[in-house]
């Protein structure tokens, strides 16, 4: 999984120059408050370019395959590096193949004031989104326990300040250095579908792995899969994807297209099933997603607490639900509704 070292250490190289550029873009990951695509400037000046874990993806293949970069074209190559999934989705990566890229130092540390970040601070959180040190590769099977996992996050961590010792006192003296765990040996980590939590003495598994884990569709993506236009419905549904609207597409996936419904509105007419269920969804997303967040969940339900549930893991898990073809899409949606929906209702309400 590991580009070519010649490729790091020249990327390296780059990297630490660049962000001593006085007018360096950094590609840090997007806050409350931020678009990404779009770039902005903090109090003191500094321009950074708001992305997801998009560039981490992009600048692994751009490693792995031995895309030549110095000091001529590494602005340009910054400049163009895709910040949103969208944008690099239709390119073979190590996502598209199945792998989560993961992190050893965290992208994010809470702090969403934005504005008054520091250049350090953007330095800082720049080289964390993209130098390949700071990213590990795990399969998507449950890449929330595994990829943070700490006992691997240590470990790979070790491999990197043994492998590459000087680069790696380069890359931590800016980004800050982990914890190492160097003890773990050769202890293996499996990656499994073994429910790995407990809640109320049974196993589950956590949200994001359960909507996510069934490569069975569900019977009405056959129907929605009729339409002529299946795959342009399907971006459609997916462009511009919130949490919000994921939970509403399995709302209205749920309430607003069963099966029998749409067989009495055209009796054996699939493809005219299909254009009349598209059309609830879309319809039902935007309403549904737009009265949570003018309510601000102020309003309990369970549609909301599901919501809550899911936030933890919702930038990796959104861009990967983006990469489901229409059959994984509706499954994934209707799991919200078999899991942590249900969840959701069974939990007893809190304090007036």
């Amino acid at each position: 999984m590991l580009p070519p070292e010649r490729v790091i250490c020249i990327f390296h190289r780059e990297l630490m120059r660049y962000v001593t550029e006085v007018d360096a873009l950094f590609l840090t990951r997007c806050v409350k408050g931020q678009e990404r695509r779009r770039i902005v400037r903090t109090r003191d000046g500094t321009r950074l370019l708001p992305s997801d874990n998009s560039p981490a993806s992009w600048w692994h293949m751009a490693m792995f395959h031995g895309v030549a970069v110095s000091r001529d074209n590494f602005a340009e190559f910054v400049r163009t590096t895709p910040t949103h999934f969208h944008d690099v989705a239709k390119y073979s990566t190590v996502s598209t193949a199945g792998w989560h890229v993961a992190h050893i130092l965290d992208v994010k540390d809470g702090n969403v004031d934005w504005r008054s970040w520091t250049r350090t601070d953007a330095a800082r959180r720049f080289v964390r989104n993209v130098h390949p040190l700071n990213l590990f590769y795990v399969p998507m099977a449950e890449w929330m326990r595994v990829g943070g996992d700490p006992d691997l996050v240590g470990y790979v961590a070790s491999v990197y300040a043994t492998r590459w010792p000087n680069i790696w006192a380069q890359f931590t003296s800016l980004a800050g250095t982990p914890i190492l765990r160097p003890d773990t040996g050769d202890r293996i980590l499996r990656i499994d579908r073994i429910p790995h939590n407990l809640r109320a003495g049974r196993e589950v598994l956590l949200p994001w792995d359960f909507v996510l884990g069934s490569r069975h569709p569900k019977p009405l993506a056959v129907i929605l899969g009729r339409h002529p236009d299946a795959e342009a419905r399907r971006r459609k549904l997916i462009d511009g994807l919130t949490l919000e609207r994921l939970v509403a597409l399995g709302n209205a996936l749920s309430n607003k297209t069963r099966k029998s419904e749409l067989e009495k509105l055209a009796p054996g007419d699939q493809v005219r099933q299909a254009d009349l269920a598209f059309d609830r969804l879309e319809k039902w997303m935007t309403r549904r997603s737009q009265e949570w967040i003018a309510k601000q969940y102020r309003t309990p339900s369970g549609w909301t607490a599901t919501i809550a549930l899911l936030l933890d893991g919702s930038e990796n898990g959104l861009e990967m639900v983006c990469r489901l073809d229409l059959a994984g899409l509706v499954t994934a949606s209707l799991r919200i509704v078999d899991g942590p929906y249900r969840t959701a209702c069974r939990q007893p309400e809190g304090p007036p």
